[in-house]
């Protein structure tokens, strides 16, 4: 007779064992285990939303700062070469240059300066003849493009409307006339020229 009930005790005490098992593992509940699996689900999907979203920001981050830098890049570049240019021909700057209008008896002298600007006077028959001349200075914009110096627009009152003239080996030039070039504006260039 004790076999029996050491059996029945046993299982009572298996059956015990395996449903505390179960509830331990559970928690009891079944809803519970499942929540549990949808929010690592969730999580795991929120992360791999989240790693996409930053891949993407970063990649236009990157994108927009290769542009940038390409921008920069060019600007730089164009700059230095604008300046290499105006550095080669700096010597235009230097001096004051004589161009001679023998049609016009006319006398055009040029000052460039540094920040594209040119000063301009100009000599002709009613001056270069008289002793108290009252020739007329102005100024206009010049531009450099290659090795041609660029005068669009000169100054009302000049006999030429606009002037190209080329820088070469140091010198200026109109047309295939080298340019006189003097330290300083004086009327007796002119006069000198015209009563040859």
């Amino acid at each position: 007779m004790k076999k029996p009930i050491i059996y029945a005790i046993s299982g009572i005490v298996i059956v015990g064992v395996i449903a505390g098992g179960y509830f331990a593992f559970s928690g009891g509940n079944k809803d519970e285990t499942t929540t549990a699996a949808t929010t690592v689900t969730e999580t795991a999907s929120a992360v791999t939303e989240n790693s996409t979203a930053t891949t993407a920001k970063q990649t236009t981050e990157n994108a927009k700062t290769t542009e940038a830098t390409s921008e920069t890049t060019t600007e730089t570049t164009k700059k230095a070469e604008k300046t290499t240019a105006e550095d080669k021909y700096a010597y235009i700057r230097s001096g004051v240059y004589y161009i001679y209008d023998d049609s016009k008896n006319a006398c055009y002298v040029l000052k460039f300066k540094k920040d594209g600007k040119v000063n301009v006077t100009q000599f002709d028959e009613s001056n270069i003849v008289y002793e108290d001349p009252q020739y007329f200075k102005g100024f206009t914009e010049y531009s450099m493009d290659g090795n041609t110096v660029v005068i669009p627009k000169m100054p009302e009152t000049v006999l030429v409307d606009s002037l190209k003239l080329t820088a070469k080996d140091g010198e200026l030039y109109y047309g295939k006339t080298k340019l006189e070039k003097h330290g300083d504006v004086k009327l007796k260039y002119a006069a000198e020229h015209f009563n040859k």
